[in-house]
């Protein structure tokens, strides 16, 4: 019974020991793999890991060209070489990273260095059949009379690629004839005729532009215009010796470049272009529709929105038949819009520029017999009109205008515009009764 025991204390040791000692081994196994390499020598560009490859090494292996520049920068030693004996312009050149290894070879990588396998960048490049790679590396003074250890030369694997460029390449004698790029030619110019003319336009206060100029060739028979390239074209309408197109899409605000092509009878071309700026406050007139809404019905009133303009249609309510004096019911009109009107426009006053009071007419005149005489006449009562407008207006003793008196008086001017933006059906016939009215038309300038 004894000897049992004792037995078992033998046994029960050893196997005791047995797994003091294994774990005894594994804590030291996993301290060593915790181990951590502290001083400089872990973030030196000299640091290589297990392979012996450096930083860059691994940078151009995932084709990372950011830091490849960033080690570049950095000076790091652009023909380190591994265990294998593979420099960064090696791995560039197997994995067919050509615009990394275009940038090793401008800071100073060498084309011809040999790996443990006796192998060239040309000689990998070559056996992968990478023409534009080969090329490259050719055409930087790689030797082409090299072997490998099977005694392959970069001809061999061209011609077992079947790539006869390179092949051509290595056979050359004038490498660098063979090397240079070819001068691009360049194409010839357009030419363009001095068929038209656009107008000068710096800032347009309007998401849907009217862009207009002047005919020079009487036998120009088409306009179109276009602000993007001519992915969208607008057709220009001809009158006489101007043109103009009227935008229909909505324009966000933005600059912009207006090209105008015109086409003649013989088929020659002319262009015509002007750089400007569309801006309009859309805050603006989301204010002003607050305000006026309820009123638009009773006043016969609209604003528009692409231009905010503010426009009264009813001239008959305004003005005595070719009179420019102001009627009874305009004058309450005008007494209750301009105050509130003023009082939005002052916390725009930084980009407005000016407010135009602007009289507007028909074609029409009764006593006038020529269109000359008609145009003439209207002119001078139009712009009667909007001086007593703007007169009447100013001289309001409500606060809002009385202690805005300096920003109105810089800022609000009188035009009469007689017939010249008369307003137009559908069929493209004058409607009398809309062209006459009077708008205060807003103009605003996002660079003051």
């Amino acid at each position: 019974m004894k000897k049992y025991l004792i037995g078992f204390s033998v046994a029960t040791l050893i196997v005791l020991s047995g797994c003091s000692s294994k774990e005894v081994s594994t804590t030291s196994t996993a301290s060593n793999s915790n181990k951590t390499v502290t001083g400089d020598n872990v973030t030196s560009l000299k640091h290589k890991d297990i392979l012996t490859e450096s930083s860059i090494h691994d940078a151009v292996r995932i084709n990372d060209m950011k830091l490849v520049d960033f080690f570049i920068n950095e000076k790091i030693d652009l023909n380190e070489k591994d265990k294998f004996g593979y420099t960064p312009l090696h791995l560039a050149s197997r994995f067919n990273h050509f615009d990394i290894a275009e940038k090793l070879i401008k800071n100073g990588a060498t084309v011809n260095s040999v790996d443990k396998y006796g192998d060239t960048p040309l000689i990998d490049s070559t056996r992968n059949g990478y023409t534009k790679m080969s090329k490259l590396l050719i055409c930087n003074g790689a030797k082409r009379d090299v072997l490998d250890k099977y005694e392959m030369s970069p001809l061999h694997y061209a011609s077992k690629t079947n790539d006869v460029l390179i092949a051509k390449l290595l056979r050359t004698e004038n490498v660098e004839s063979e090397c240079k790029e070819p001068e691009k030619v360049a194409a010839p110019a357009e030419q363009f005729y001095n068929l038209i003319t656009m107008d000068d336009y710096e800032i347009i206060n309007d998401n849907t532009p009217k862009i207009c100029g002047d005919v020079l060739d009487a036998d120009v028979k088409q306009v179109q215009l276009s602000f993007d390239g001519g992915e969208t074209i607008t057709e220009g309408v001809i009158n006489k010796d101007r043109w103009c197109a009227q935008v229909e899409k909505k324009m966000e605000n933005g600059d912009y470049t207006a090209m105008a092509m015109a086409i003649n009878s013989a088929n020659q071309r002319g262009k015509a272009q002007d750089d400007l700026t569309i801006h309009v406050l859309n805050d603006l007139y989301n204010a002003l529709k607050a305000e006026f809404e309820p009123d638009f019905e009773q006043w016969n009133a609209e604003i528009d929105e692409d231009t905010l303009t503010f426009r009264f249609k009813n001239p008959a309510l305004m003005f005595t038949r070719g009179s420019s004096k102001i009627s009874t019911n305009y004058k309450e009109i005008l007494n209750s819009f301009f105050p509130r009107y003023v009082n939005i426009l002052k916390d725009y006053s930084n980009e407005i520029t000016s407010v135009h009071v602007e009289g507007h007419t028909s074609s029409r005149y009764r006593t006038a017999k020529t269109a000359e005489e008609k145009f003439e006449k209207n002119r001078i009562l139009s712009q009667k009109r909007a001086d007593k407008v703007l007169e009447y207006i100013t001289g309001n003793s409500d606060n809002a205008v009385v202690e805005n008196k300096g920003f109105i008086e810089k800022a609000f001017v009188a035009d009469g515009k007689s017939s010249s933006q008369s307003v137009l059906n559908e069929d493209g016939t004058e409607n009398y009764v809309l062209s006459r009215r009077v708008e205060f038309r807003i103009e605003t300038d996002p660079n003051k």
